[in-house]
């Protein structure tokens, strides 16, 4: 039995690929529950419809695949066969195949050296990220510094290998090597997504008619039914009436679709389930509805799961420890924030009240998890996984936040709201959390242990596609551009750290390009609204509107000052330094003040210098023409027309000038006036426009704050 009590030995994952089987199987189900005939004559008669292929809503299609083989030389050519007759060759073959239907073969077969290099990497990046935790719990900066990046190398150099494969000057070129590592990565995100989804909130994908009774089909038939019956009966668990399973459904359904004539052939059949159809159906990887049909059931299990245990003494808690599952001791953390901040995995550092303490948690998880073992294998451990994957981008979400390539991030706030009767942020609350996130997050891991078996994994590799616990963030901000939010680390895998750590995503949020100042102060702003919603404090929109109005005003106030500091800089080089003419490049603005500005302001020095870039609002010729005609210095003005004809610029929507000429004496007043000023606004206010987006305030692009009355 695997040390994972989510997980059930190597031999019940087994690759189970069989599309016309499973059709039989489940058509005759659903004829046998709807009819009332024997299910040999059910599935008799969906065979014989299959042979013959009269099926009234159309034929069945296998269409043709055509692909690419290659022969025991490696020589590839080109051959075309039917899709069940492809697959059907595959689960002979003992093949592997991946979502992109590219199959491979068996490891045991010819193993792979750069797997070998593969798994090299990934150890060493465990070891590397442990040491870095450790380090940083220290304060030991150096160390910190040098492990993370170690485990940064190894991370760039496997996932190097994808771009190899896809790359024309690579020794290591497979196109299909490329997809095939990105479909698998997506697919398991795709899993966690949906598991969580399914788990935490009760959502299911059912985007249309078809899917919605195909699922139910499905479970109904997949379901264990025996061990399922004798939990339902052991814990008094509520079998779900008809009415439940229809709000069950609706409760996903209505986000995609409402046709009462659809759901009355749904309907229909689930008049027809038994008991334990229903209770499957509804409970079946859904710890949300068991919660909704059994509220004291679940209140107690994770209350057992989250207590911390004290008055409890070992003789040798220090070797306990070590002989427990490392997820169940990352969660026991989170009971135990107190005990183990700052320390990561060092227990050295504990005296002996707090590794009692720590110790006895993790042996009451295990042992709760243990005593309600039938209850996990029956509801979490099913063949039962869900539904639509495939489809997961247009899933309307009601608990996953964000999703990567490879990773899933979901809020438990609802369950904390429902124990407690408020949202809070203590320690108590984070444990309660953790036990749904504990239970999530581990059975994902049977859920990608069965699409590995069906991909033809290696034994000993089963359990490797993994989702696990990596951060708890205690407030999560997310804006509408993907990627981009901030939050506030409390938890690095099992790691408790001794302060949060605000975490910004997203190049916008974090603007580089902008003055130090201006996203220094948004990042505070970002740690002071967490650090609000923390203490359950109200935020004042009006009040953050006006500040970022305020920011804007500071902005536009400075540049019609002629001052410099909310300008971009850059470089004008030597003539020589361009490849272009010196009306293509750069240089051309050194010219511009040298025949124009010069004989009024003074000579810069000769390049390279540093220059600031002024965005200006001359982008049309009539906008130019007007300025020109504004400029009441005679001369600079018939210079200006003389620079300008010689060039022949229609537009000037961009001027540099030299940093050090305009910090010692200010920008010309000529140009002031048509300095695009809203432009570097709404520029240099991005992140905090962003920011008010995570409040549900969308700013429009193209107005600033301060304009709007704010």
């Amino acid at each position: 039995m695997s040390k994972n009590i989510f997980l059930k030995d190597t031999d019940y994952y087994q690759r189970n690929i069989n599309p016309f089987g499973h059709y039989v199987e489940q058509m005759a189900h659903y004829l046998h529950r709807s009819t009332g005939k024997p299910i040999e004559e059910c599935e008799s008669f969906i065979k014989n419809k299959i042979k013959t292929n009269s099926f009234k809503s159309g034929k069945i299609q296998d269409p043709v695949v055509r692909f690419f083989n290659r022969d025991a030389n490696g020589d590839r050519h080109t051959e075309e066969v039917r899709l069940s007759s492809y697959i059907g060759s595959v689960v002979k073959e003992q093949e592997i195949l991946v979502p992109t239907f590219t199959t491979y073969i068996n490891s045991e077969k010819k193993p792979s050296i750069l797997v070998e290099f593969l798994d090299r990497n990934v150890k060493i990046r465990s070891t590397s990220k442990k040491e870095a935790a450790q380090a940083k719990a220290e304060g030991n900066t150096v160390r910190y510094v040098m492990k993370e990046n170690d485990q940064k190398n190894m991370k760039t150099y496997n996932n190097s290998m994808s771009g190899a494969f896809a790359s024309n000057g690579s020794v290591l070129k497979n196109p299909t090597a490329h997809n095939s590592l990105t479909s698998i990565t997506r697919t398991n995100s795709s899993i966690g997504n949906a598991s969580n989804e399914k788990i935490i909130s009760g959502n299911r994908h059912y985007r249309n008619p078809t899917i919605t009774l195909n699922n139910l089909i499905s479970v109904s038939k997949l379901i264990d039914r025996k061990l399922l019956s004798e939990v339902i009966q052991k814990y008094n668990l509520k079998v779900p009436s008809v009415q439940d399973v229809e709000s069950c459904i609706k409760r996903s359904s209505d986000f995609y679709w409402k046709d009462e004539h659809a759901f009355q052939m749904i309907r229909s059949f689930i008049n027809k389930m038994d008991d334990i159809e229903r209770a499957g159906f509804v409970y079946t990887g859904d710890f949300y509805h068991i919660r909704v049909h059994n509220p004291e059931f679940v209140r107690n299990l994770i209350t057992r799961l989250s207590t911390k245990v004290k008055d409890v003494e070992y003789e040798d808690p220090w070797k306990l420890i070590h002989e427990v599952d490392e997820q169940i001791v990352n969660y026991a953390h989170q009971i135990c924030m107190s005990e183990v901040r700052g320390i990561a995995k060092d227990y050295k550092k504990l005296d002996k009240q707090k590794m009692d303490i720590l110790t006895a948690t993790c042996l009451n998880i295990q042992n709760t998890i243990l005593e309600y073992r039938d209850f996990v294998e029956a509801i979490f451990l099913s063949r039962v996984i869900p539904v639509s994957t495939a489809y997961i981008p247009d899933m309307v979400r009601r608990t996953v936040v964000l999703s990567d390539t490879d990773s899933t991030m979901f809020s438990i706030d609802e369950w904390v709201i429902w124990y407690f009767g408020e949202l809070h942020f203590r320690e108590e609350g984070y444990a309660v959390a953790g036990s749904v996130m504990y239970i999530a997050t581990q059975a994902m891991a049977h859920v990608l242990a069965i699409f590995s078996a069906n991909m033809n994994v290696r034994r000993d590799k089963l359990y490797t596609l993994a989702l696990k616990p990596e951060f708890v963030f205690s407030v999560f901000a997310q804006s509408s551009v993907a990627k981009h939010y901030f939050t506030s680390i409390i938890v690095k895998e099992g790691s408790v750290y001794k302060e949060p750590e605000l975490e910004v995503k997203g190049v916008h949020l974090k603007n580089s390009a902008a003055p130090k100042q201006i996203i220094k102060n948004a990042h505070e702003k970002m740690a002071s609204l967490i650090q609000t919603v923390i203490e359950g404090n109200k935020i004042s929109l009006k009040k953050e509107i006006k500040e970022v109005a305020d920011i804007e005003r500071n902005i536009i106030d400075s540049l019609l000052s002629g001052k410099t500091e909310f300008y971009k800089k850059s470089k004008i080089k030597n003539k020589e330094a361009y490849s272009r003419t010196e009306e293509l490049s750069p240089y051309l603005y050194h010219i511009l003040w040298e025949n124009v500005f010069a004989p009024k302001y003074g000579s810069v020095e000769h390049p390279p210098y540093t220059v600031i870039k002024i965005p200006t609002t001359l982008d049309n010729p009539t906008r130019l023409q007007e300025w020109v005609l504004s400029i009441q210095d005679d001369d600079l003005k018939t210079r200006l027309i003389a620079w300008l004809s010689k060039y022949n610029k229609k537009v000037l929507p961009t001027v540099y000038i030299s940093e050090s000429y305009a910090n010692a004496f200010s920008i010309p007043k000529e140009i002031i006036p048509v300095v695009d000023y809203k432009k570097i606004a709404l520029d240099l206010t991005t992140t905090n426009r962003m920011i008010l987006e995570t409040l549900g305030y969308f700013p429009k692009s193209e107005l600033l704050l301060s304009d709007q009355g704010y």
